[in-house]
């Protein structure tokens, strides 16, 4: 018999037991493996509370609270505009990061090159449309005549180079897609109402020098603007002259304002005076 063969044969034996047993180590239940059980279930929940996190802050990117609805895009009044017309979800849907990144290359891996893709892609989505819509606008200017809506090269310039439509060619494109909305601004209030029955009311509120969508209204709060606030009637609406005013009306245009009037000398409140004072915020 050769023992030397028995000697090596053995000992490879051992080296496959070693090798066994180091393989399972991990799994022997030790203080090392509570402890990194521990661990990778911290890690594990921290993901997920990260996660859970992330996606609340999605969720709420376009709420201010739960009565406005908060446009995060720098043209607010065009995309309350593109709301309107399209509906919630369209526009949630278009400009999520999901959405977008869905269009990227995805050869790119890089977070900043991410972002940087996805404002691209909300630009040419703004750009497309506003084209879309001045194309619309040129083929009804006869509505806008109607409505004394003038300068067309005004809201063509809006559409084709400015960051922030104006609200003179924002109520051009409420106009022509016949949407009903009051929209307050600095105590004075515009209403377009159509004969649309499938069109909602919508109403659109200035608030801190941004516009939101108003979520939640009755019947109440729709009278309690129509008294309060003062209706322009003309979107291109200017004060007109002195003479066209009684000194009750300037009083009452005066209130609607929320201008301070002081009662203790209203015997010497002149016309001239009142339509001064409404003339710096009209």
């Amino acid at each position: 018999m050769d023992f030397n063969i028995e000697t090596e044969e053995i000992k490879k034996t051992d080296e496959i037991c070693k090798l066994n047993i180091i393989d399972f180590e991990p799994f022997i239940i030790n203080d090392n493996f509570i402890n990194n059980c521990i661990s990778k279930s911290q890690s594990l929940c921290q993901d997920q509370c990260q996660s859970q996190e992330q996606n609340e802050e999605e969720k709420n990117l376009y709420k201010k609270n739960d009565n406005y609805y908060n446009i995060k895009f720098k043209d607010n009044l065009f995309w309350i505009f593109y709301i309107l017309k399209y509906g919630f979800s369209k526009f949630e849907y278009e400009t999520s990061d999901s959405s977008l990144n869905n269009n990227l290359n995805k050869k790119t891996n890089k977070k900043n090159d991410n972002n940087f893709a996805s404002k691209g892609k909300i630009f040419i989505l703004e750009k497309e449309e506003k084209f879309k819509m001045l194309e619309i606008l040129k083929r009804k200017k006869d509505i806008l005549k109607k409505y004394k809506l003038k300068n067309f090269n005004n809201i063509e310039e809006d559409l084709i180079h400015n960051e922030i439509i104006s609200l003179k060619t924002f109520f051009s494109l409420i106009l022509i897609e016949n949407l009903n909305i009051i929209l307050l601004e600095n105590n004075k209030y515009y209403e377009l109402k159509f004969n649309n029955i499938n069109s909602e009311l919508n109403i659109i509120e200035k608030i801190d020098n941004k516009y939101y969508i108003k979520m939640d209204f009755d019947e109440n709060y729709i009278e309690n603007i129509k008294e309060k606030y003062l209706l322009i009637n003309n979107f291109d609406s200017k004060l007109k002259s002195i003479g066209s005013y009684k000194l009750d009306d300037l009083i009452d245009l005066a209130k609607k304002l929320n201008l301070e009037i002081n009662k203790n000398e209203k015997k010497k409140i002149t016309k001239k005076y009142l339509y001064d004072l409404i003339s710096e915020v009209y």
